[in-house]
């Protein structure tokens, strides 16, 4: 069985049980990665709500952080100078791996195939 990026979750052991020991499922962040930035945000997020990130936490931040960068680079808030440096964002450093949007502004990162373990470690 492969599941998908909606299977992130801190309970899905408690929900899936013993059926999902040993599958695989495609996520877009992984809490015990080795890149600093990743550790740091992990760390952090622990500290201010005390629970572990899920992708979603993750890729919420990425974006507020590729905004933030858009304004910087485009030297204004205007919307339509931010939306120019968003679509020209290439090898941004995120939390969930290195981000380019392409010509279509799609954003192209890493995925992260996760086994589940009877620890509930991945």
């Amino acid at each position: 069985m492969i599941g998908s990026d909606g299977w992130d979750t801190p309970n899905l052991l408690e929900l899936g049980g013993e059926a999902l020991h040993g599958v695989y499922y495609a996520n877009h962040f992984w809490v015990n990665s080795d890149d600093p930035l990743a550790r740091k945000f992990v760390g952090d997020y622990k500290a201010k709500y005390g629970l572990m990130p899920d992708a979603l936490a993750a890729t919420a931040y990425d974006g507020a952080r590729m905004l933030f960068d858009a304004i910087r680079r485009a030297g204004s808030t205007e919307s339509g100078k931010i939306r120019k440096a968003l679509a020209e964002t290439k090898d941004f450093p995120g939390v969930t791996g290195m981000i380019t949007l392409d010509s279509g502004r799609n954003a192209m990162a890493p995925v992260y195939i996760l086994r589940v373990e009877e620890n509930g470690k991945s």
